[in-house]
């Protein structure tokens, strides 16, 4: 509902959650292991490090979920999304796609279920702009890529395949981009810094550096 105003005022809007949306976030985390810190402490997982950086530029974090398992394929992440039914969200990060690839979901398919996922958070902030849909990493050159992956060459074309998908996807709902792709095939070139364990997934510096691309696309769209 709308409260009372002067015309030159902002508007304040108080969601039916009776929470006020324009003064607090409230952040919903959308992945799987490669946003909840798979091998390093979940304290260092990228959407826990949004909590210090919107503090850093004066926003309040209000609530934060993160959803989704870890092997969660994308048509996964929705169902669980289906059963849990979050509500009083009003900013939400997309990272998905990867165990797509390693379940050899087709791209057709990955584009009909990513489609879907976004949809249904723009359902659930009633506001596109606060969505943020974040680009596969390229793994294709780490130690640990699955058999099922394919080559490395193979792994490369399709994350690419897929993130032209998530971009486009982006793009036509109106929601935020934020491209780590780049900058994780520099980082997995460097094992010993920026690998976990499994030689797969981010330590926690590449979750720090993946956080600060995305917060800058989230910080733009409050």
């Amino acid at each position: 509902m709308t409260g009372c105003k002067d015309v030159d005022e902002d508007e304040f809007l108080i969601d039916p959650c009776g929470i006020d949306f324009n003064t607090t976030v409230h952040y919903l985390a959308v992945g799987d292991g490669f946003s909840s810190g798979q091998y390093v402490s979940p304290a260092d997982a990228w959407p826990n490090l949004m909590d210090s950086l919107l503090a850093s530029r004066g926003h309040i974090l209000n609530s934060f979920q993160s959803i989704g398992a870890t092997d969660g394929t994308t048509a996964g992440m929705l169902e669980t999304l289906n059963q849990t039914e979050p509500n009083c969200f009003n900013t939400v990060t997309i990272l998905a796609g990867a165990h797509d690839h390693f379940q050899g979901t087709s791209l057709e398919e990955f584009r009909s279920d990513y489609r879907a996922l976004v949809a249904e958070m723009i359902a659930l902030t009633s506001n596109a702009s606060r969505i943020t849909c974040v680009s596969l990493p390229d793994y294709s050159s780490a130690p640990g890529l699955p058999s099922s992956a394919g080559s490395s060459a193979d792994a490369e074309q399709r994350i690419l395949d897929m993130n032209a998908i998530i971009l486009e996807e982006s793009l036509a709902a109106g929601a935020g981009y934020a491209n780590i792709f780049p900058l994780s095939e520099s980082a997995y070139e460097n094992l010993d810094a920026y690998v976990a364990e499994d030689q797969l997934h981010p330590d926690a510096d590449q979750h720090r550096l993946w956080a600060e691309i995305v917060f800058a696309v989230l910080e733009a769209n409050l």
